[in-house]
């Protein structure tokens, strides 16, 4: 893919920010993470059923990023502190919620999709632009999108962490879930990350190796400092009691 070829293989001393400075950016996503203003936005799949589409959704998330600056319309999750939920990827960013725009807030998965004059969009790696999905006609889109299913929806993030609080105390088995849709930028990213202890049965998903996620972790972590030019602190997340630690 086009983002490997751009990558220029840092040496492992180029991860290796200023102390004092990493130390700062760990307390920050703390502090945001106690606080409920964490999103979390997937990006791989470490045991993908797709295998040579393992890397796909992040190298076309990191296009976007780069040649747009930012990212429109994008499926997130937040993070209740203490609360079990679903993550439908193992790896992905931690975002700053109040340096979003934030589009749609659902306790549920609404299946938005990018929208140009009612036909889908998808970002091109090969074209650096917005395409007609099935065309692939390049179009100007402005973050237009489709919702499925509206039953879920509600105003406010706080009326989101109240729903997810109950439905954890209700439920302590169940992960729950919910989306948030975002404009985001580089800087409201915060750190990287990888969820543990996701549900087996979701999606036909498979659990990895421990060697499976720190193989693939690194490889994330290598392609944000290589072709991002971003070296964020790096956490744990636990899909079932709702801790965030350092990696």
């Amino acid at each position: 893919m086009i983002l490997r070829c751009c990558f220029r293989g840092p040496k492992s001393s180029d991860y290796e920010p200023i102390d004092d400075q990493m130390d700062e950016a760990y307390e920050k996503v703390e502090r945001l993470f106690s606080r409920n203003k964490l999103l979390a936005k997937m990006l791989i799949t470490v045991v993908d059923p797709r295998p040579d589409l393992k890397f796909y959704r992040m190298e076309q998330e990191f296009s976007e990023l780069k040649v747009m600056k930012k990212v429109l319309t994008s499926s997130t999750t937040l993070i209740v502190s203490g609360c079990s939920a679903q993550y439908y990827r193992d790896i992905g960013f931690l975002i700053d919620a109040d340096k979003c725009n934030i589009r749609l807030i659902s306790k549920i998965v609404t299946h938005t999709g990018r929208k140009y004059q009612n036909e889908s969009v998808e970002w091109s790696i090969e074209k650096e632009s917005y395409v007609k999905f099935h065309t692939k006609e390049i179009v100007d889109y402005q973050g237009a999108m489709d919702i499925s299913d509206e039953r879920g929806l509600v105003n406010t993030t706080q009326e989101l962490i109240n729903h997810s609080r109950q439905q954890s105390e209700n439920n302590k088995n169940r992960l729950c879930i919910n989306e948030v849709v975002v404009d985001y930028t580089f800087d409201s990213i915060v750190g990287l990350f990888v969820a543990i202890n996701r549900k087996g049965d979701v999606c036909g998903y498979v659990s990895p190796t421990t060697q499976q996620v720190n193989e693939t972790f690194q490889h994330f972590k290598a392609t944000c400092l290589g072709y991002l030019g971003i070296a964020p602190p790096c956490f744990i997340l636990d899909c079932q009691d709702g801790s965030l630690k350092k990696f």
